[in-house]
């Protein structure tokens, strides 16, 4: 009587464990979607956050430019445009960030996959410290679960990096 009362709450406790464990993924999928949907969001405030300043930063140039330059003139000492060449640079590089291919080169692989993948340590995540700290010569035991979800981690960012 008892092996079959086990019997059956050992199927139970299956059933349950494997109900919680697809849970948990649709859980995953819908947290990853979400923070990807987030991701997306705060990129697109990023650029548009550019473009505005870019205009308000662009009329400031023009009028420094078309002052500078009008008194340059006018008192016939050339030095006075001088401030122009590091704001010229500034507003090169928001043009860029605005309306020009500079997210697109961070995402790059010469950036951001070398960051991510090769050089987790300068990442502060609680997974890449302690693996660095596990890789140290004073420390030669590294958590096997850890090192497991970072390498995963890692074939997969390498993957779609690679496929992009």
């Amino acid at each position: 009587m008892g092996f079959l009362l086990s019997k059956s709450l050992d199927a139970n406790m299956k059933k349950q464990q494997e109900f919680m464990l697809h849970n948990t993924r649709l859980q995953m999928e819908r947290q990853i979607l979400m923070q990807n949907q987030m991701r997306e969001r705060q990129m697109a405030m990023q650029m548009a956050w550019s473009r505005e300043f870019l205009k308000y930063y662009g009329a400031f140039f023009t009028v420094a430019t078309v002052g500078l330059t009008a008194g340059a003139i006018r008192r016939k000492k050339p030095f006075l445009t001088a401030p122009l060449i590091p704001l010229g640079f500034v507003l090169t590089y928001q043009m860029d960030s605005a309306y020009g291919t500079l997210i697109h080169r961070m995402r790059g692989k010469n950036c951001t996959t070398v960051i991510i993948i090769i050089k987790p340590c300068i990442l502060a995540t609680p997974i890449s410290v302690s693996l660095c700290i596990n890789n140290s010569p004073f420390i030669t035991q590294c958590n096997t679960m850890q090192c497991s979800l970072l390498e995963q981690n890692r074939m997969a960012l390498l993957s779609s990096y690679m496929g992009a």
